[in-house]
């Protein structure tokens, strides 16, 4: 847990120092819920650092996005972003198997390194005159760790609301 702190600290002063694209920092609401920070280019691509709480446990998701204006529809701040990247970090088991049985009859929380892959499609506001960004984002992922041999979770939705540190 405090490498993945130091590490997220890390990447975070980086990208601040660095920051010549639109950075931003808030919250994400969902399934995995926490601290979420993006910085994107002038080409609309960027990266975004997930950290959150998940199932008893922390993981720390990184995902590298597009987005892709749709002033079309007639709103100028509307955006599609989609992307995709990997988590890592542990979570709790509650003894359950496969079929919704206990395990050798124990009912105890067993922590359990965790990582995988993620994807992610979503649209993305941003609020006129405000330097504010609303998000909602659909973000399946698939993950190993070392109780169950693969899981596919398909229902994270999230709601995400971003301040704008910098814009360029």
């Amino acid at each position: 847990m405090i490498k993945q702190i130091f590490t997220l600290i890390i990447l975070l002063s980086s990208m601040i120092t660095h920051a010549q694209e639109d950075l931003s920092a808030g919250v994400r609401m969902g399934d995995l819920s926490g601290f979420s920070v993006r910085i994107r280019d002038q080409n609309m691509l960027g990266a975004e650092i997930i950290g959150g709480w998940r199932d008893g446990g922390f993981t720390l998701t990184g995902l590298v996005q597009s987005s892709r204006s749709l002033h079309a529809a007639g709103i100028k701040q509307l955006f599609f972003i989609r992307g995709g990247g990997a988590h890592a970090g542990y979570t709790q088991w509650d003894g359950y198997d496969n079929f919704g049985w206990y395990e050798n009859n124990n009912s105890c929380h067993t922590p359990s390194p965790v990582f995988g892959l993620d994807v992610m499609a979503g649209i993305e506001y941003h609020v006129i005159h405000v330097p504010l960004q609303i998000s909602l984002d659909y973000k399946p992922y698939m993950e190993f760790y070392s109780f169950q041999p693969v899981r596919v979770d398909l229902w994270d939705i999230g709601l995400s609301v971003r301040y704008v540190l910098n814009q360029k």
